[in-house]
């Protein structure tokens, strides 16, 4: 049990320290108080029809009285908060979290309170209600809070085990609080192994994919992140940008392999830092391509800064930088055969600058074939 509380415990920690896991927390609570609210609306209209009809003396406690309006504003207040808030605000920001932890004090002091006060009188369909909603609560939340509040309720309805003279004894009170606590602690404690499980491993899947599509040498995406994304630029006006680094083979087999590849990285950090990572792609060798919905103003400047980058760039102990060579067409793609015929033209508009004025830039309409 002491092993189930550490873990707990260290458990609640680590989902406020990463607040994917404490959203994703978050949110499987306030789910949870949904049909918790539908049990209260339940238990307080029975709980009115009865107070109206039999007019029971123990109806009368101001105590009940005020936990039944703090139950009653409390339900507006959410209802309220969920029809005005939109969806990424529900579960992620500070007022949902002042939401679940006000209502979880409440109710657990709500709950215990008509279980006792209301089991010795007979009125057992209200006590199960209010000691089920009770229990849903305190399966959502840590051991530590759930204890301390469990504890809290203790004096405070034994107060009222001796102020009314109830046929059940704070023995029973005891039992059935620690027996909850010990239940929902365990459950608590699978629920924390189980969402830390289920996140680790979208992390790891994500992590995976995030490698397939992604270049080992240049950190840029690949062929196949270029392959899944080809649908995404359907129906778009682009540019697609093919450029490469001149006489590199000659380059590459003059300083080394560790150089050329410096190189490359280098020239892809550069197109990175122009039209964004999203944007650019590692085609094959030296080859780098860009796709993007930049207007013709905005490519032009920013192939201008391209070029003044590749002059600024130094290689440490070598004086000679090659230049980079830069083909171009644009279009509307209308199908990914438009797209795959937009990168031949392109790749064909680089070897026109190869071969007439390396260094340069030459871009082209897209012709549909």
């Amino acid at each position: 049990m002491l092993n189930i509380l550490r873990t707990a415990i260290k458990g609640r920690y680590t989902f406020m320290k990463d607040r994917k896991i404490y959203n994703r927390l978050a949110k499987k609570n306030m789910l949870t108080m949904i049909p918790v609210l539908f049990i209260d609306l339940c238990f307080i209209i029975y709980h009115l029809f009865t107070f109206l009809v039999f007019k029971n003396r123990l109806y009368h406690l101001w105590e009940a009285r005020i936990l039944d309006a703090a139950v009653i504003l409390f339900i507006i207040i959410y209802v309220l908060f969920f029809l005005l808030s939109d969806k990424e605000t529900r579960y992620t920001t500070i007022v949902p979290r002042i939401l679940i932890t006000g209502f979880i004090c409440m109710q657990l002091f709500y709950g215990v309170f008509y279980t006792f006060l209301l089991f010795p009188r007979g009125d057992y369909f209200s006590s199960f209600y209010s000691s089920l909603v009770w229990t849903l609560l305190v399966f959502t939340i840590s051991p530590v809070f759930s204890g301390a509040l469990s504890i809290m309720s203790f004096f405070w309805i034994s107060h009222f085990i001796d102020q009314y003279f109830f046929h059940y004894s704070k023995v029973s009170l005891a039992v059935f609080l620690v027996t909850t606590w010990i239940v929902s602690s365990i459950h608590f404690y699978f629920m924390y192994f189980y969402i830390k499980k289920d996140f680790e491993s979208q992390k790891q899947k994500e992590m995976l994919s995030r490698i397939s599509r992604t270049d080992a040498l240049t950190n840029l995406q690949n062929r196949y992140a270029l392959k899944l994304a080809m649908n995404s630029y359907i129906g778009k006006e682009i540019t697609v940008i093919i450029g490469d680094i001149d006489n590199f083979k000659v380059y590459n087999d003059t300083y080394g392999h560790d150089i050329g590849d410096l190189v490359v990285k280098e020239y892809g950090r550069i197109l990175v830092g122009i039209f964004g990572e999203e944007r650019c792609y590692r085609f094959g060798g030296d080859e780098l391509l860009i796709v993007t919905e930049q207007s013709e103003e905005e490519i032009t400047a920013s192939k201008e800064h391209y070029f003044k980058c590749v002059k600024q760039f130094r290689v440490p102990g070598v004086d000679d930088i090659p230049t980079g060579s830069l083909g171009a067409v644009r279009g509307i793609v209308s199908s990914e055969d438009d797209f795959r015929a937009m990168l031949k033209q392109a790749d064909m508009n680089l070897y026109h600058v190869k071969n007439t004025n390396k260094g340069s830039y030459f871009a082209s309409y897209y012709n549909v074939e």
